[in-house]
């Protein structure tokens, strides 16, 4: 099998370019490196439509004994393949690989193939890439072969054997009887290991190689299945600590020549699921400890590159992982190759969606009709490989929840799976969300090992009404977090904030995750029957930007870049034996506003761990990893500068570690540091260069976000940077990159000659930093692309007018390689290509260049930060860092601990000065930001204040309340996006707000903004009060039903049954899960209001009743009394009564009461008509109205309305 990624010509159309179209438009085709993801050289457009067609010509000497196939490793998604103009084949899904036989097509001489990919948004949850983004293959066979993917290795222990012996099953497929087969294991260092025929049992004959039976393959004509056992003697066992690997040789004979070898690796290990006991591999019980994993590589998008992957994998492993869930597809092959060489445990996952779509466009559309053939795929391709334990057939799968159906369909996928591994090298699986609910669980029933999607609260009650279930946890965590940004005081729980980021102390928590990364350790930990864990997510993955609108998600334990954030170095504390390796990780970095409460945090694996600053002890925290609730040290020390020191000890106080974080001023010198020392002049070979910043005392600038300029010559090229910023909006493939949190990564890729490869960073006003490596000789793999992952990607140069007439020039913006011939300098970039298609140009690029952003604001207050009756104002003062930063604008506000607008001050902000008067007694925060020379937030600096003696604030309805304000929760409430809240999925959720001032007026008009995550019908019970509490009454039951839009709320506004007026609460009751940002009440005048007669703020007398929400049967002497109705200057002239009488009429005296005075008017309501309208001598002014039924009154009173003068 020859690798054939060389060679490509690629070019990119509007959706649906038909084979018939691209013959008319062969100019448009550029040269371009495989694998390749179309999508990732335009970050502003990541997710849009069109076809990318790929060409490539070759010379191929025909034979006639001999079969060609054409092998695609993963094209997303939907794609043709064309051969000499004839379509060769197609395959729907873009995560499986397949294979065609290109054979009837080919010509002796010249050839060509074409390869049409028709990405259509959005289908999927995350960002998929596009294009022919893994390998390709071209394989050259005799006409009696070894089938693709047809060999077959099983191997366990013999049972009670004295020595280490394993019984092999072997099966191979040819596609021919009369052929000899012979199968040889060799280890690494080429020694064979001994095998003979048999079983182990008593009296077997011995011989290297047994007898081959022989029978046609059921379902496949002209395909035969060559089987054997045998008995491998002492062989090494594959373990996450030792993954020893053998390689499989098989070869094929007919009448004593050899026709073809295959070779793979395989390993020996037994793997085992207890219901009571969780994993065992080779008999050694093993948690797992495991990360899933999206399949995007950062900067080079989803074009796969063993050693991106490589260096992921290495990342992931010194965390103290042993698994990897890949989510929620096929890998790249290599990347099985790679797990098994570094000893990573695999869930191996098919599907995120069945029949029914999570998306308009993705591959439920074609997953009746091609399941079969992508399950073959999947499971042939990787059933040999010793690191898979679990064969997962879906990902909270949402036909399993609807109904029955979704039974049946994981019984055939259960059916499948075993059809191609019928001896169990790895159980099937399912992961789900769904697990609470009936018809999940009779799933779970049948396939008895379950994965549970953030469940871990169902655990116990499940393992014990479901004895033979064998539980773990397929997602936990979806803990957020953005590296290097630290949102105060660690107490408050925050998953939104001004500047788009999420805190990495780990207080930005989700409504469906989990509460904390500790959480996750102490679920697994309490629990043995649990088989583990796979956090959601080891890596930031390209989309799925929970909780915001921007680029990356936060989730993972690594950013985009492969730096680890903090959580990180619980996980590797808590999965790292300490007599192994000893943990100690002291956060956040040190520079923060004079005086400010920091909270500063550690983790550790040792018992014991004691903080300084500046050489004072802070205190001493003990940790009980094997029983306690708290898993770190955690001190609150007011900021000063210099240096705070972490000191770990084990229980007899010698001292296993220490970790210190300094003060630092700006950034004085760019830090160069490659992760490798030499490269391999192969065209292939990746450098991993960290880029970050010290101050002039050689301190670690640890937010730094210079803008640096990143420049390759030499041997070499740059093939994207990453800084793992979500907020970012610049280029992945652009030298031109901001750190973020004091870092950025350059991947550079060396060339095909050897030499020098040199580096140069520059930023504006610092000194140029230089790196030069040596490339080494090296040859380069035959079939490899060097254009492949590079940067400089330009359009084809042709004018406008070359386009067909009725295209759109920005429709075919080609993310194509550089043109043969071209220097670096006339190379544009992806952006500078589409404006040079579109004869626009952005003009900003250069400013970019040159800019210098804001890196810190320090505050400083002229009163201190206690607020008194005597002391109520300070002025506080920024200053901006650097103090050259381009953008001088700051914003100010006045928050609380959740970064929602306080109530507590008031504030006249002056450009950098802002006058802060307090209002009422409390905490609050003053923030002052900086948007860097962005459209939004992006720099966050705040001062804490207390004020005392000035009195109760309450919150006002009439503006925004937002969510997160809530003060009373009843069940499993969390934390919503855009500072809301949101509800449990199951079970009942009470959330309330004490203390609204709805004033003298009141109203009864509600509007919810409400994010659900169906468009099914949601109930929303509201009440005034706590319900339970005494005086608590039910005002509203509601539904909110709109088509969902993700993470989008839309608004809905709902008339109470009753006026809220003066000091009261509400709370909103909800049995399912909604996000509900907060809500407001329209202000209104009560006076001039529709008011129901029982809104009355009292009733008295001697006869009435109240029923179906009207006044019934007023008697003698009644009153009905509304207060505070405010007519204004203008007065009310007119009022309107809704009510009846049996009487041919009944007098109601109204009577008006204010400072001025009382005034009476008297109504005579008449016999027949239910409403009647009544004018008066104009009444103005606060009033108090009394409604007043003489002796003899007989009346239902329903509503009244005052108006004004016509």
């Amino acid at each position: 099998m020859m690798l054939f990624n060389d060679g490509w010509e690629f070019s990119r159309q509007p959706l649906h370019t038909t084979f018939s179209e691209m013959k008319e438009r062969e100019q448009m085709f550029s040269p371009v490196g495989l694998p390749h993801d179309w999508l990732i050289y335009d970050t502003n457009h990541l997710y849009e439509d069109g076809t990318g067609w790929y060409r490539k010509r070759f010379v191929l000497e025909k034979k006639e004994q001999e079969l060609v196939f054409l092998r695609f490793d993963g094209i997303y998604m939907d794609s043709r393949v064309y051969v000499n103009g004839h379509l060769a084949g197609e395959w729907k899904y873009g995560y499986s690989a397949f294979e065609l036989d290109i054979t009837p097509f080919l010509e002796d001489g010249e050839n060509e193939i074409r390869v049409s990919v028709d990405f259509q948004a959005p289908n999927s949850r995350w960002y998929s890439g596009a294009g022919i983004y893994r390998n390709v293959w071209l394989k050259q066979v005799p006409r009696e072969h070894l089938v693709s993917d047809g060999i077959y290795f099983h191997a366990e222990p013999v049972k009670a054997a004295p020595e280490n012996d394993w019984n092999i099953d072997l099966e191979v497929e040819t596609t021919g009887c009369d052929l000899t087969v012979t199968a040889d294991l060799l280890a690494e260092d080429g020694t064979l290991l001994p095998v003979r025929q048999g079983t182990g049992n008593a009296g077997e004959k011995e011989g290297q190689q047994g007898t081959w039976s022989i029978q046609p393959k059921e379902g496949q004509t002209g395909v035969w299945v060559h089987s054997i056992r045998l008995l491998a003697e002492r062989p090494k066992l594959w373990d996450v600590e030792s993954p020893n690997l053998y390689t499989l040789r098989v070869r094929l004979f007919k009448d004593g020549v050899l026709l073809q070898t295959e070779e793979q690796r395989v390993g020996f290990r037994a793997i085992a699921y207890l219901p009571d006991g969780g994993f065992f591999l080779n008999g050694r019980h093993i948690k797992l400890n495991g990360v899933c994993e999206h399949h995007d590589l950062g900067c080079l998008g989803s074009a796969f590159h063993e050693q991106a992957m490589r260096r992921k994998f290495e990342i992931i492993k010194n965390m103290g992982a042993n698994a990897v869930r890949f989510a929620h597809n096929m890998p790249a092959a290599e990347a099985m190759d790679l797990a098994d060489e570094m000893g990573l445990l695999v869930i191996s996952e098919a599907f995120d969606m069945w029949e029914s779509a999570k998306t308009p466009y993705d591959y439920a559309r074609f997953f009746q009709q091609w399941y079969q053939r992508d399950v073959a795929s999947w499971i042939r391709r990787d059933r040999n490989h010793p690191s898979v334990i679990m064969w997962c057939v879906g990902n909270e799968i949402h036909d399993t929840h609807a109904g029955e159906k979704g039974r049946l369909w994981m019984e055939r996928l259960m059916a499948e799976v075993e059809k191609h591994d019928a001896k169990h090298n790895a159980p099937p699986t399912l992961a789900s969300n769904y697990m609470p609910w009936e018809n999940t669980q009779k799933c779970a029933d049948v396939i008895k090992l379950i994965g549970y999607n953030y469940g871990e609260k169902y655990y116990d009650s499940h393992h014990a009404q479901h004895p033979d279930w064998i539980i773990y946890g397929s997602e936990t965590s979806s803990v957020v977090q953005s590296r290097g940004i630290y949102h105060f005081p660690y107490k408050q729980s925050v998953l939104a904030d001004d500047d788009e980021q999420c805190s990495a102390l780990g207080n930005s928590t989700t409504s469906w995750g989990a509460k904390s990364a500790e959480a996750c350790v102490i679920a697994e930990r309490d629990r043995p029957y649990s088989c583990g864990q796979f956090l959601w997510s080891g890596f930031d993955y390209i989309g799925e930007p929970t909780p915001y609108h921007t680029r990356n998600s936060y989730f993972g334990q690594i950013d985009t870049a492969g730096f680890p954030k903090d959580p990180y170095y619980l996980y590797q504390a808590e999965w790292n034996d300490l007599r192994k390796k000893t943990v100690l990780h002291l956060f956040p970095y040190w520079d923060f506003n004079e005086g400010q409460l920091v909270d500063v945090r550690a983790y550790t694996n040792a018992p014991e761990v004691e903080l300084f600053l500046n050489g004072k002890s802070c205190g001493v925290c003990r940790i009980d990893h094997a029983h306690g609730t708290t898993l770190s040290g955690n001190w609150q020390v007011p900021y000063e500068k210099g240096e705070i020191r972490a000191i770990a000890r084990d229980e007899n106080g010698n001292v296993l570690a220490e970790d210190a974080r300094h003060s630092f001023g700006e950034a004085a010198h760019i830090m160069l540091t490659p992760e490798q020392e030499t490269l391999r002049a192969d065209g292939h070979d990746l450098l991993f260069l960290q880029i970050s910043m010290t101050d002039a005392d050689g301190y670690p600038v640890e937010n730094a976000n210079n803008r640096v300029q990143v420049t390759v010559t030499g041997a070499g090229a740059l093939a994207g940077c990453d800084n793992g910023d979500s907020t970012e909006t610049d280029g992945y493939k652009t030298g031109s990159r901001r750190l973020f949190g004091g870092k950025l990564l350059a991947v550079i890729k060396a060339g095909t000659q050897a030499g020098e490869l040199c580096v140069t960073v520059s930023s504006p006003g610092l000194p140029e930093a230089h790196l030069t490596l040596q490339v080494r000789e090296s040859a380069a793999v035959r079939g490899s692309s060097p254009e492949a992952y590079l940067a400089e990607m330009p359009v084809r140069k042709a004018a406008e007018n070359s386009l067909p007439a009725d295209a759109d020039a920005t429709s075919f913006r080609n993310a194509l390689p550089a043109d043969a011939g071209a220097t670096p300098s006339e190379v544009p970039s992806a952006g500078e290509a589409a404006a040079k298609m579109t004869g626009e140009r952005d003009g900003s690029e250069e400013q970019k260049n040159t800019e210098i952003p804001v890196r810190n604001i320090r505050l400083m207050s002229s009163a201190g930060n206690h607020l008194s009756e005597e002391v109520p104002e300070t002025t506080v003062t920024a200053q901006l860092c650097p103090d050259n930063a381009d953008d001088k604008e700051v914003i100010w506000r006045i928050v609380d601990d959740a970064g929602i607008p306080s109530p507590l001050a008031e504030l006249q902000a002056d450009g950098r000065t802002a006058h802060v008067r307090a209002k009422s007694d409390g905490c609050f925060r003053l923030r002052c930001m900086s948007r860097c020379g962005t459209e939004k937030v992006r720099i966050i600096s705040q001062m804490e204040f207390t004020v005392t003696g000035l009195g109760k604030a309450f919150l006002d309805p009439y503006s925004f309340v937002s969510g997160g304000l809530y003060n009373y929760s009843r069940g499993d409430v969390g934390n919503g996006n855009e500072h809301g809240v949101a509800t449990a999925r199951d079970g009942e959720t009470q959330v309330g707000f004490r203390e609204l001032d709805f004033g003298p007026d009141g109203s009864d008009e509600i509007c919810l903004p409400i994010f659900a995550l169906t468009d099914e019908p949601y109930e929303i019970k509201i009440y005034e009060g706590m319900p339970g509490e005494p005086g608590a009454e039910l005002i509203a039951d509601v539904i909110y039903q709109k088509p969902s839009i993700w993470n989008t709320y839309q608004e809905e506004t709902y008339r109470l049954n009753k006026w809220l007026r003066g000091i009261t609460g509400i709370c909103f009751v909800l049995q399912k899960k909604i996000h509900l940002k907060g809500f407001s009440f329209v202000k209104k005048n009560r006076a001039f209001e529709k008011l129901a007669a029982v809104q009355c703020d009292a009733i008295y007398g001697d006869s009435f009743r109240i029923a179906d929400g009207v006044v019934r049967e007023i008697g003698n002497n009644v009153t009905l009394e509304f207060g505070g109705l405010d007519f204004g200057q203008e007065g009310a002239a007119r009022i309107t009564i809704c009510g009846s009488t049996p009487h041919e009429k009944n007098t109601i005296v109204l009577r008006f009461a204010s400072e001025a005075g009382e005034e009476t008017r008297m109504l005579e309501f008449m016999r027949g008509e239910p409403v009647q309208t009544f004018s008066f001598e104009r009444i103005c002014g606060r009033q108090t109205v009394r409604f007043v039924f003489l002796p003899g009154s007989c009346f239902d009173f329903d509503w009244i309305q005052f108006e004004r003068e016509s």
